[in-house]
């Protein structure tokens, strides 16, 4: 089954404003001023021409693989070697060999890592190419993949949406928490390889972070990970 992803997250968005979440939209991390130990004294965001002053008492970094709060910090530089790159097409007018499955194509069209069809209808899928080695000459493999590989079932397509991205393939931080800031999701690295799957440990990591921040007895957001999801992320890094 392909999660839509649109559809999903405006739902998970709306849920938690159900429940008194306040979200601004639009809004950029400017700075972030720390105590030596990594507390918090002051964020400062900005909204479309204004500048607000935020003291919060914890941050959760949920914001994807070149983590802005984790440059900010001098934690990540971007465009570091620990990334993986996708460029990648929703398509329709497909002659899919088979919708009910998920393909996946190892080969140097997709260097050192693999391209993909995920179907969403019976001729409508995300098609794409990923790599371990940069974006370099993504799209060019991306065309020889659809034109070489899998012409049979591209023939007609026609590219509707762009759906590329990048995903984490190591870590960038050394730990998951500093101070009253707490890392989850592909800021975090917390993915499963080696087909990168992060949209399910993103929601339980994120799950347990929020827990985090708010039980009274200071929850140990770390450890719970590692007691949640630790066996599958070291079998996830021994296979990758």
């Amino acid at each position: 089954w392909s999660l839509n992803r649109d559809n999903f997250d405006n739902w998970m968005l709306k849920n938690a404003q159900n429940i008194g979440v306040k979200s601004w939209m639009e809004t950029d991390l400017s700075e972030i001023k720390i105590s030596k130990d990594y507390d918090i004294k002051e964020v400062i965001v900005k909204k479309g021409d204004k500048k607000i002053s935020i003291v919060p008492s914890y941050i959760i970094a949920a914001d994807g693989v070149e983590s802005t709060v984790g440059e900010k910090l001098g934690l990540v530089k971007k465009n570091s070697n620990n990334i993986g790159h996708v460029y990648s097409w929703e398509m329709e007018n497909l002659t899919l060999n088979d919708p009910d499955m998920e393909l996946i194509y190892f080969g140097d069209f997709a260097p050192r890592a693999y391209a993909y069809v995920f179907p969403k209808s019976a001729n409508t899928a995300n098609i794409g190419v990923g790599s371990t080695k940069g974006d370099k000459d993504l799209e060019k493999h991306f065309n020889r993949f659809i034109k070489e590989i899998i012409p049979n079932q591209t023939k007609n397509a026609i590219k509707t949406v762009e759906r590329s991205g990048k995903a984490p393939i190591q870590n960038t931080i050394s730990k998951l928490r500093y101070g009253n800031i707490l890392f989850t999701g592909d800021a975090a690295n917390q993915n499963f390889k080696p087909y990168l799957e992060g949209i399910l440990p993103s929601i339980i990591c994120g799950d347990i972070a929020g827990n985090a921040v708010s039980s009274k007895d200071k929850m140990d957001y770390e450890n719970a990970i590692k007691r949640k999801l630790g066996n599958q992320f070291r079998s996830s890094e021994i296979i990758f």
